[in-house]
């Protein structure tokens, strides 16, 4: 859960926890659920996907390369990261785009 949904989170239970037990309703969130685990899911792919173009791209690999292997054009690609690289908080610590798939947990893996 990234921060922003940790602190909203956080809110909710603050609130949750002043609330007269006789005001509340039941409510199914089931659907709320899923879509938090969804967008937990997206952002762990997301991080991975980083990781891997930033691996293909210390490894010579083109924006045009990377941007068909993504079903977009290379000028996708420059829009999405302008600065011409993956944002990077931290040095790429693999040695090559193989290794970033092989540590990218299968999508379907956690469904």
């Amino acid at each position: 859960m990234n921060a922003t949904r940790a602190k909203r989170a956080a809110a909710l239970e603050a609130w949750a926890a002043s609330v007269d037990e006789n005001d509340l309703v039941i409510a199914d969130t089931d659907a709320l659920k899923a879509i938090a685990e969804f967008a937990d899911r997206r952002d762990r792919v997301e991080a991975s996907l980083t990781e891997a173009v930033r691996a293909a791209r210390q490894a010579g690999r083109s924006w045009s390369e990377i941007g068909t292997m993504l079903g977009v054009s290379k000028q996708a690609m420059v829009a999405h990261w302008p600065s011409g690289s993956p944002p990077t908080s931290r040095r790429c610590d693999v040695d090559s785009p193989a290794e970033a798939a092989r540590r990218a947990a299968p999508v379907g893996a956690d469904l």
